[in-house]
């Protein structure tokens, strides 16, 4: 498909494309993918122009290129220029940037996070109801990011209010619905402080503990404070260990320092005399 690709068969420039991006029969090589997309877009490829859009580090030919695609109706096309100019782009580009993620999210909820993101990390206070009634829209409708989001929104208040009774229902349904280990973890926090429902740490350990053997960084770590510190049982700093070294392994810093100071402490002399 490589050496088809050509002006009368630019599919293959794309197929093939694809191919170096999964890495499908030959090694994954982003820089092979780029270069063929590119040569579709210059074939006339409108998916082409905009997969080198997506992959390219010049962000004017980036922009120019996704404008074309978004004019020309694209709406795919529209939601990455959002994109980029919330991530790539100048302070300038933040309310272009709002309009497209916004009108892409009212087209398709799956971008409604991103839309969601731009507004809470920008802080745009005028569009704080509307992103919270886009996100619990797109939560009705079965998309999981928007319902966490929404969730953690109520939790933090980075949307204008902290609202921890409608927070917790929209973790646990999440949770149990789509087995999504963030919302099965912010169960846990509100079981462990009573947020939104009634106190039951016993309850919200169980739920640290499952989400950890399924691999949860920030479970294994709350697992480990919870051993150390007895919340479930006495407290067993040794049997703590295990928890803090696996959050440790998946990449939680806190896992790694809290397992390197109990074994610091255990290898400490202790005194007989008790002077």
């Amino acid at each position: 498909m490589q050496r088809q690709c050509s002006e009368s068969r630019w599919a293959d420039c794309l197929y093939a494309a694809h191919m170096y991006i999964g890495g499908c029969g030959v090694a994954s090589d982003l820089g092979q993918a780029e270069a063929l997309f590119r040569r579709s877009c210059d074939f006339g490829s409108t998916i082409g122009c905009v997969m080198f859009a997506v992959l390219t580090k010049d962000m004017v030919q980036s922009v120019a290129l996704l404008e074309k695609a978004c004019t020309d109706g694209w709406s795919y096309a529209c939601y990455t220029l959002g994109f980029r100019l919330f991530h790539g782009g100048k302070d300038a580009d933040v309310g272009r940037a709002a309009k497209l993620l916004d009108g892409a999210c009212r087209e398709d909820r799956r971008y409604c996070s991103d839309f969601a993101e731009l507004v809470i990390q920008r802080k745009i206070e005028a569009r704080f109801a509307d992103t919270q009634a886009q996100l619990a829209r797109a939560c009705k409708e079965r998309h999981i990011e928007p319902c966490h989001l929404l969730a953690t929104a109520l939790e933090q208040g980075t949307l204008g209010i902290v609202d921890y009774n409608r927070a917790a229902p929209l973790n646990l349904a999440t949770c149990h619905e789509h087995s999504h280990l963030p919302s099965c973890h912010a169960v846990a926090e509100a079981l462990v402080h009573g947020r939104g429902c009634e106190l039951n740490p016993e309850l919200g350990v169980k739920y640290f503990r499952e989400a950890c053997d399924r691999a949860y960084a920030s479970s294994c770590h709350r697992m480990g404070q919870a051993t150390e510190t007895g919340w479930n049982g006495p407290a067993s700093p040794a049997n703590a260990l295990p928890f803090y070294d696996r959050g440790c392994e998946l990449g939680f810093d806190h896992s790694c320092q809290r397992a390197k100071e109990l074994r610091a402490a255990a290898a400490e002399p202790t005194d007989p005399a008790g002077s």
